[in-house]
């Protein structure tokens, strides 16, 4: 009968265990490594940023401009819209002075470059002012006759059916930048604007938990809401596309919007 080795079951049964250990460890760094070098969702434009040097809250100068221009071909865009804004009260920016801060950074581009498409138009604050511009035709669309428009973060913006209303009957489509961060805005007021056929373009930043969790939470709430709509990064520098960057490889993301059909979006994996 063979003899029983209490030591050497003891040994046997540790190099299991520390080979078990080993294992473990390396199937959780090789899991931990896709996960983190997941290819982004990729859109094909961005509609909304603030790259145009010295004229907002934006890129203070050409070379944060740059800066900002190449990030954007990195994360794979292939065409950006600069939209800076149109507030008198604090950015009284003209469609002159818009398109010659353009010009400056399409020329930068070009010298260096990159191949990527510059488009520009602006993100319109609803005030008396903007009754002038578009009663002067001053607006700068961004496409097929659609204007970014905002709100007042503040509270409720007065008249404010009544600006959208007047871009109606001038032949414009209204686009509501950032409506997740409108926080005294409530889910008929919402619904009243998709009723009066407004498009939404809802912030990569505001997802990405960057301006608090209430706004996160109404920026999910409104993905589930809509059917169709923008995403935009809303992006006011480098940092911002850097938390972008890493938002466009999650899997929560990709999730989330399953089903919805963004309207800047070239990968329709998330689709069904």
């Amino acid at each position: 009968m063979p003899q029983y080795n209490k030591n050497n079951t003891t040994e046997t049964l540790k190099s299991l265990f520390s080979l078990h250990l080993i294992y473990s460890t390396f199937v959780f760094k090789l899991f931990s490594f896709f996960k983190n070098n997941l290819p982004p969702i990729s859109l094909e434009s961005d509609i909304h940023a603030h790259w145009l040097p010295g004229i907002d809250d934006g890129a203070k100068d050409l070379e944060e401009s740059m800066d900002m221009i190449r990030a954007f071909r990195q994360m794979g865009y292939s065409k950006v819209t600069a939209t800076p804004h149109v507030f008198f009260e604090y950015y009284p920016n003209s469609r002159t002075t818009i398109i010659e801060r353009f010009a400056e950074v399409k020329e930068k581009v070009n010298q260096e470059k990159i191949d990527i498409e510059l488009a520009v138009a602006a993100e319109y604050y609803l005030d008396n002012h903007f009754t002038e511009l578009l009663k002067g035709k001053e607006l700068l669309p961004l496409f097929d006759h659609a204007i970014l428009v905002e709100f007042s973060m503040l509270g409720p913006t007065p008249n404010m059916h009544e600006y959208l209303f007047d871009l109606k009957i001038n032949g414009y489509q209204p686009i509501i930048a950032h409506p997740e961060r409108y926080l005294h805005l409530k889910e008929k007021e919402y619904k009243a604007l998709l009723v009066q056929d407004c498009s939404f373009q809802i912030n990569l930043l505001s997802l990405a938990g960057h301006y608090g969790r209430e706004v996160q939470r109404k920026a999910k709430y409104l993905i589930r809401l809509l059917d169709t709509f923008y995403l935009g990064t809303d992006a006011h520098s480098k940092k911002h596309l850097d938390v972008i960057h890493q938002l466009m490889k999650s899997r929560k993301l990709e999730k989330l919007l399953k089903g919805k059909k963004v309207l800047n979006a070239t990968d329709i994996s998330f689709q069904d």
